[in-house]
């Protein structure tokens, strides 16, 4: 050993000074200088309780890195009130698909091709295509990252 290490995260000054004091004695010992190296902690940042923020789920697209559109983002629209287990994903490309909860009202009469648009939670208006219905919902696509609160 060149070097022995004491962290000074943990104990105090005088369990240091005893650790420091072994190595003394284990280097005399061993006929060969041992450094001691006193790793010093950083600040300890205590903030208290962390407050929860809004619930935002992301439906991302996937882009070559030419940035054209490779697969669509997608989310999965289901009844607020009997939702639908998650959908497995079809193609390995894709991302997961967001599961959004909606009012069974607005959900029954979605069909394939309607256009559904909503704001995006930073505040740009996002449009997705239903391109399928499924027991319990309907799935749509659109062809930028969208973030739902």
């Amino acid at each position: 050993m060149d070097v022995a290490r004491i962290n000074c995260a943990h104990d105090d000054p005088t369990a240091w000074a005893r650790m420091a004091a072994n190595v003394r004695v284990a280097s005399t010992a061993a006929g060969r200088p041992v450094r001691v190296s006193m790793d010093l902690p950083g600040p300890k940042l205590r903030t208290g309780p962390i407050i929860d923020g809004p619930a935002v789920g992301r439906s991302r697209v996937t882009r070559l890195a030419s940035g054209q559109v490779l697969a669509p983002a997608r989310i999965r629209f289901t009844s607020a009130t009997d939702p639908a287990p998650p959908h497995p994903m079809s193609h390995p490309a894709r991302r997961p698909t967001l599961p959004v909860h909606v009012d069974p009202d607005w959900l029954i009469p979605r069909r394939v091709g309607d256009i559904v648009t909503m704001r995006d939670h930073r505040g740009p208006r996002r449009s997705f295509t239903v391109t399928g219905r499924h027991t319990g919902g309907v799935l749509a696509e659109g062809q930028q990252n969208t973030y739902l609160q």
